[in-house]
């Protein structure tokens, strides 16, 4: 191995080690067995060419997540101020290592797309587009989220554009000067990330710190004036609920902030409605046409994140949690404690999917659902129920899993469902969503309950993590 390539090696190690959030092991796992599954499938179903795209576009994308989500929030760290003006040379390793592993990943997924579709440029360019323009606000650079402006823009548009504007777009995208573009805005952006130190950098190294790529977490910003948290904790604090309480203790209200948000998208989304009935933006109505089942159900995202990342979250506000033991309003006792904090998670995470449920139906009316469409998105988003139960655990004691095996037990209880639908449905000829739903609010009740026993008997959950 040439010395530059074992440098690569050594920077692409110590940058991992700093997310804690992923373990490298559980996402290669999840790679292999994904790759192999889809291309199972796809081989039993299609030609060879699409069983080989599949082969290729699915790696490449566990290798851009891992480099946006993992590698790369790491690597901004060791391109601190200091060691950016004292260690130059680690700086263009590390702008080299960047480029080649997104131009590794990129490449890949382009070729993949391409034995599948014969049309590689918009996956490719979405790709790229929104891997850069995530690692760009990671990196403290906030102008960067208009970098998604011209390609929303560009997707909304594409049928209205000129005849002659439309085909120059079609070949700056698929054609190989196009991609030389790809590339040198890859480099630019990497240049951008990784700057030598001087006071833009300490400004992107602020944002950084306050933050990340959004902003500082939701939990930890202070409600504005007339936001639902003040309403709600008013509220809690003349009628002296202790759950509510006991989670405002932790941070902001999830679902009132929630709420804030998704107002604002059901006024919109019923003025589209209204409009696109009269025939007034039959361009936007069009576009929300085009919404596939599955990006509708992603907004269940919302809560299946919220699920997975309750117990890390605990983690962050042990100060605060020494404070409310000493609170008289709460019980000393461990068991009726334990059981005050599962009720008020539960009641937040439920909260949390009645929203998520309401917005993915609302989507649904925009794009055109009706009858049994939509009975069947309430369907898809019962099956994330089983979720619920990961809230409730041990919190006295470690909590020894990274975040994104978290989301990935998420996932996997919310797909138990439709796989007893699917085995049912095979095996005995039963219908599908009945098991599937059985199965789901089965598994859901059985969950909680096994996991409120476990809280009830757990020493007292504050502070959390606190027991190896």
């Amino acid at each position: 191995m040439s010395t530059r390539l074992a440098q690569y090696w050594l920077l692409w190690q110590a940058a991992l080690s700093f997310t804690r959030s992923f373990s490298r092991h559980l996402l290669l796992l999840a790679a292999i067995f994904v790759t192999l599954v889809s291309a199972l499938i796809v081989g039993a179903t299609g030609s060879t060419q699409a069983w080989l795209g599949w082969a290729l576009c699915i790696p490449a994308g566990f290798l851009l997540f891992t480099w946006t989500l993992a590698y790369l929030p790491g690597a901004l760290k060791l391109n601190s101020p200091a060691n950016a003006q004292l260690v130059p040379g680690m700086r263009r390793r590390l702008i080299e290592l960047s480029l080649l592993v997104w131009l590794l990943g990129i490449g890949v997924l382009g070729m993949g797309s391409y034995l599948i579709t014969r049309t590689p440029g918009p996956v490719l360019w979405l790709a790229a587009f929104f891997t850069l323009g995530l690692a760009a606000m990671t990196a403290g650079i906030p102008v960067a989220r208009l970098i998604y402006f011209p390609l929303l823009g560009a997707f909304i548009l594409r049928e209205h554009l000129p005849a002659w504007l439309a085909t120059v777009a079609h070949g700056m995208i698929a054609s190989q000067p196009g991609l030389a573009v790809l590339a040198a805005l890859g480099a630019l952006a990497m240049l951008a990330m990784f700057p030598q130190a001087g006071r833009r950098h300490w400004h992107m190294f602020t944002h950084q710190i306050s933050g990340s790529a959004f902003g500082m977490p939701v939990a930890e910003r202070q409600p504005g004036r007339f936001a639902w948290d003040g309403v709600l904790l008013r509220r809690a604090v003349a009628q002296g609920k202790q759950g509510a309480l006991l989670m405002r203790a932790l941070g902001r209200s999830l679902p009132a902030t929630l709420a804030n948000a998704l107002a604002l998208a059901a006024v919109v989304t019923g003025a589209l409605i209204v409009m696109g009935q009269r025939g007034i933006l039959p361009l936007m109505t069009g576009y929300f046409a085009q919404i596939s089942w599955v990006t509708i159900s992603g907004v269940l995202l919302v809560f299946l994140f919220q699920a997975g990342m309750a117990p890390a979250w605990l983690a962050r506000t042990t100060g605060e949690q020494a404070l409310v033991r000493l609170a008289p309003a709460f019980p000393a006792d461990a068991s009726r404690f334990n059981m005050l904090l599962a009720r008020a998670q539960l009641r937040q995470l439920l909260t949390i999917w009645l929203m998520a449920t309401g917005a993915s139906l609302l989507l649904g009316l925009v794009s055109g659902m009706s009858g049994s469409a939509l009975l069947q998105q309430v369907g898809v988003c019962c099956m994330t129920l089983p979720a619920l139960a990961l809230a409730l655990r041990d919190h006295a004691r470690s909590n020894a899993w990274p975040v994104f095996a978290m989301w990935a037990l998420a996932y996997g209880v919310s797909s138990i469902g439709p796989l007893a639908g699917i085995a049912g449905m095979a095996l005995l000829g039963l219908p599908f969503w009945p098991v599937a739903l059985v199965t789901a609010f089965g598994l859901s009740a059985l969950l909680v309950r096994q996991r409120l026993g476990l809280m009830r008997t757990a020493p007292i959950a504050f502070p959390a993590g606190r027991i190896d």
